[in-house]
């Protein structure tokens, strides 16, 4: 008879849902089962109910095959018996798993245990894989186990998903089970039957015997995982009955507490666990069938996990000489900033040129080592060292350094570039340069400085702590309707963690220094404007949900043309030691790209230099963008520079103290702009022209007047408005505005709201107004994709949105309007808000 039974069981909290699936075969019915193939013929079941081999004179090999239903974990138990003493030619073979039916087609793949086959009474059992006429021993019994004049032997064998194999006995067919053996073994084929081939000779024909045939689903470890660093889940194959009776033996290196769920045991930890591997017992557990567990003992392997930002590149020597206290060689310093010990074997430090392994180190959390060539460590003269073959050459002036971790994941890379640090003494060798600031994790950043150390650096010394950087976005577009925003963060966002005002999809790629997100959009974004996106979350390489309500602002910008953009400010005598710039306005109403002008400038000898912008350079409409060979020394000569509004371009024009003709011009090419300068143009009362700038009066004038420029009044003003400025955009272009600009919240009735005023050019306009703090973060909205008319009045009464009053201070005003023919527009206005 055979009996198939199938239980399903399901637990009140929803933590387990299994499906416990046995087949069994007692033979109670005298009959063979109609669904099992092969030579049926052959065999029989006897009387007392056994299937017995009764092949018929002349043949030598017989077999059956049956399909089969089979879970991941999965547990076969067969008595087999016989009237013999096994030899090479006399012995079965039971296979577990099967491709083919024909269990001995020359293409099979398949599992099966080899009962005797030997010569002399050695004969044992082997568990065996077969692919083709490949064979693998997985387990092999000791000799002479199946070595006796008869054999009478129940079996199993268990197949765990963690690919272990377990196989039991009991040589006096009864259910006292003994371990025989264990070993790992995994096939991607796929398994359809079980079966049962016997080799016999003519006087063995009738004695091979084989009975209570079943195949169900264990009581077994399933499988583990680590959830997060602190957190193992170890899942078993059935319900656990007495869970305050089960007992766990792990040394873990830590205490730690259990739970049991159903099927599910959590272990959680205060401190992470480290990487490596653990064995647990599992003692007096039974499942809700009552019976124990195959084998009571497991081993846990915890892989080390490697992400971004695991490891910090925290300080480097790049130009060791001339030597300040620390010796002549180049090294770099690295910082375990994870909550786990780091074995650096499966580490890698590369520059963009050459690659190589770390040797053999165990960096303790918060801890750091030291890189260097050989030798390098006795010269150091500190422990937490080790040594490289050879490693890469650090360039002293500018370098990429990355650190990789099984040569695949990008932990972190810096890259330095001196011209960026302070001008002092230390550029000319002998300091090693910092990281001071150590990002959150999946985070890529670089804040970087000389050390200040008297002997120029402190290698293997741990310093710093993590600070929170904020997510920084770069974008371009491809097209109109598609767009690429690159995070410093390494993750995957959807397209419903984009807000917009209109429909987009989204798609994450991670590349190997930031994410890359492609956005497709359901309606163009015309060249010249912008669009505000609200990035809501990403989940970060630990696949950790952080929440950002982060805002980006993509530009589609425009190709310079006539008209648009104008010479603003102009820094031709610079102090002793600064630097010359140039200072450009966008007159108009949309974003404009820089790429690819150039600029012609003649020093009053006739002398020639030439400039031209390679990188991506937007200036925003009614904006500023000021170029400089050094920003930095810019920022030095004059504190107020609007940083922000300046690019540095490496090589950039240096004017003759006595002025010039500077012409810029396009990719066509136009003439878009052109000055004749020089002390002429400055204020004939300044006591002296150095340091001071040319500013133009009125931005609005397209055309060249020297009646139009004079010299400034505070020095200079890069990157902000003029000091001498008296001009207006046109009136079409301040179409937001605010009267009063003021906001008193003691609620006495008097200037309670202020009047938002926005007037578009054009009916048939939606328009958004939103209220902002200075940090960025929104405090209400005004209106969300309203209709507006020729003329619009907006009030806002100095509240959130909750209607709760603000803190005193000032806020910002943001309107976005978008025009019938796809343009957009945005305008900013500052609010004050008091208590009096």
């Amino acid at each position: 008879m055979i009996r198939v039974v199938k239980v399903f069981f399901t637990g009140c909290l929803v933590l387990f849902s299994a499906s416990l699936i046995a087949q069994v075969y007692h033979f109670d019915t005298r009959e063979i089962p109609i669904n099992w193939y092969g030579n049926r013929s052959d065999f029989t079941v006897n009387a007392v109910g056994e299937l017995q081999l009764s092949a018929a004179a002349g043949t030598t090999t017989a077999l059956l095959s049956w399909p089969i239903d089979r879970t991941e974990n999965t547990s076969w138990e067969f008595l087999v018996r016989y009237d013999f003493a096994a030899s090479a030619t006399n012995y079965a073979s039971f296979y577990l798993l099967s491709s083919a039916e024909d269990l001995v087609s020359s293409t099979n793949s398949a599992y099966y245990l080899k009962i005797g086959g030997e010569s002399g009474a050695t004969d044992k059992l082997e568990l065996i894989f077969q692919s083709g006429s490949s064979k693998t021993t997985i387990i092999a019994s000791q000799s002479g186990l199946a070595g006796g004049n008869t054999i009478a032997m129940r079996i199993r064998i268990c197949q765990l998903q963690t690919g272990e194999w377990l196989l039991f006995g009991d040589e006096t067919g009864g259910r006292n089970f003994v371990a025989i053996g264990k070993g790992t073994h995994v096939s991607s084929a796929q398994f359809l039957f079980s079966g049962i081939r016997c080799l016999y000779t003519s006087t063995r024909r009738d004695k091979f015997y084989f009975d209570d045939i079943k195949t169900e689903e264990p009581f077994a470890i399933k499988k583990y995982e680590f959830n997060n660093e602190k957190q193992l889940t170890i899942i078993f194959t059935k319900p656990i009955k007495n869970p305050h009776e089960t007992q766990l033996d792990i040394d873990l290196g830590q205490v730690y507490t259990k739970l049991f769920v159903e099927n599910v045991l959590e272990i959680k930890t205060d401190n992470a666990i480290d990487p490596g591997q653990y064995t647990i017992r599992v003692l007096n557990a039974h499942s809700i069938h009552a019976d124990t567990l195959i084998s009571n003992l497991a081993v846990i392997k915890k892989d080390a996990r490697y992400y971004a930002g695991q490891l910090r590149i925290t300080e480097w020597m790049s130009d060791p000489s001339p030597t300040y206290g620390l010796p002549e060689i180049e090294w770099v310093e690295i910082i375990n900033v994870s909550d786990t010990r780091i074995e650096t074997a499966q580490l890698s430090l590369s520059d963009p040129t050459k690659k190589v392994k770390l040797p053999a180190y165990s960096l303790k959390k918060d801890s750091a080592v030291v890189l260097c060539s050989a030798g390098g460590c006795a010269q150091l003269d500190i422990h937490n060292c080790i040594e490289a073959d050879a490693l890469p050459n650090l360039n002293n002036t500018a370098d990429s350094l990355f650190l990789w971790a099984n040569d695949t994941i990008l932990v972190d890379y810096i890259h330095y570039d001196i011209t960026l640090l302070p001008n002092d003494y230390r550029r000319n060798g002998g300091y090693s340069i910092v990281r001071t600031r150590l990002p959150q994790a999946c985070v890529y950043d670089q804040h970087l400085a000389y050390a200040s150390e008297q002997q120029g650096g402190s290698p293997g010394i741990a310093s710093g702590s993590i600070t929170q950087v904020k997510l920084r976005a770069t974008s371009e577009f491809i097209s109109d309707t598609e767009a690429h925003i690159f995070l410093n963060a390494i993750g995957s966002i959807q397209g419903q963690h984009i807000s917009a005002y209109r429909t987009i999809n989204a798609t994450s790629l991670v590349m190997n220094y930031s994410t890359q997100i492609e956005l497709l959009f359901e309606e163009a974004i015309l060249p010249g404007n912008a669009i505000t996106l609200t990035l809501d979350s990403i989940k970060t390489c630990l696949n950790h949900t952080d929440f950002l309500g982060a805002q980006i602002q993509l530009v589609h910008p425009k190709k310079i043309e006539k008209g648009t953009v104008f010479f603003n400010e102009i820094l031709y005598n610079a102090y002793s030691g600064g630097v010359d710039f140039i200072e450009l306005y966008n007159t108009s109403e949309e974003f404009i790209q820089l790429k690819n002008i150039y600029f012609m400038y003649a020093d009053p000898k006739g002398r020639q230099q030439q400039a031209f912008l390679k990188k991506n350079l937007t200036i925003a409409p009614n904006d500023f963008v000021v170029l400089a060979a050094d920003t930095t020394l810019l920022k030095r000569q004059y504190p107020n520079t609007r940083i922000e509004n300046c690019a540095q371009v490496p090589g950039f024009i240096s004017f003759a103290d006595e002025g010039g003709t500077l012409i810029m011009k396009n990719e066509m090419p136009d003439t878009l702009d052109m000055i004749t300068f020089n002390d002429d143009l400055q204020n004939p009362l300044n006591r002296s022209n150095e340091g001071i700038s040319l500013e133009k009066i009125d931005a609005y004038k397209t055309y060249y007047s020297a009646a139009n420029w004079t010299s400034s009044a505070s020095g200079a003003t890069p990157g902000y408005i003029n000091s001498q400025n008296l001009s207006a955009p046109p009136e079409e272009s301040q179409p937001f505005y605010c009267q009063p600009c003021h906001i008193t919240t003691d609620l006495n009735g008097r200037n309670d709201y202020v009047l938002l005023y926005l007037n578009p050019s054009t009916t048939g306009t939606f328009a958004s107004v939103s209220i902002y703090t200075l940090a960025g973060e929104l405090v209400d909205k005004v209106c969300v994709n309203q209709l507006l008319g020729n003329q619009n009045i907006f009030q806002w009464n100095g509240q959130q949105q909750s209607n709760t009053l603000l803190t005193d201070g000032i806020y910002i005003a943001v309107a976005e309007w978008w025009l019938p023919n796809g343009k957009m527009r945005t305008a900013k206005i500052a609010i004050s808000t008091s208590h009096y």
